[in-house]
């Protein structure tokens, strides 16, 4: 949420996404930004 994603926990490993069917690319590239420094893979 402090990255601007609203995500659920679906279980413990795994995170549910649920993007508007009209995302944009620029908006995709945002979210996978976030869950990346999120999870720590930068």
């Amino acid at each position: 949420m402090q990255e601007g994603v609203l995500a659920l926990p679906a279980g413990r490993t795994i995170i549910r996404l649920l993007p508007p069917l009209t995302i944009s690319f620029e908006e995709l590239e945002r979210v996978l930004s976030a869950l990346d420094k999120v999870l720590g893979e930068s």
